[in-house]
């Protein structure tokens, strides 16, 4: 698998011996946006391969109180509730790295929220 950056200087390449052989474009800013277009394919796909090796490599699961999770809950437990999962979904995407949760613990001091790694051998 070859990295973006030799894909990239590959693409660039192609496009200025284009431009300067005179086959292809009938002006620089023409070259310029297919050449951009190029780009931004190629880093979709790369993006796309991203997430295909993450669902193979495990996920992550985020752990609430099932209060956050029924069916009518408050409007404060389902808003905490929508942004944690949508953190959650970021991270399973590769968007984002990490994500803060709130530190609350019940009666006996054990957290209510907590994130979890699980490999693919356990998904």
């Amino acid at each position: 698998m070859t990295k973006l950056s030799d894909s990239k200087n590959a693409i660039v390449a192609a496009y200025l011996a284009k431009y300067e052989t005179g086959n292809g474009f009938q002006s620089k800013a023409e070259m310029l946006t297919s050449l951009c277009e190029d780009l931004v394919s190629e880093l979709e796909f790369c993006k796309e391969q991203l997430a295909i090796c993450g669902k193979y490599s495990g996920t992550y699961i985020l752990h609430v109180p099932i209060q956050y999770m029924q069916e009518n809950p408050k409007d404060k437990d389902l808003k905490v509730f929508n942004l944690l999962k949508d953190q959650l979904t970021k991270i399973n995407n590769g968007e984002i790295a990490a994500m803060i949760l709130p530190a609350l613990t019940d009666e006996s001091g054990n957290r209510m929220f907590t994130l979890e790694y699980v490999g693919p051998q356990k998904i």
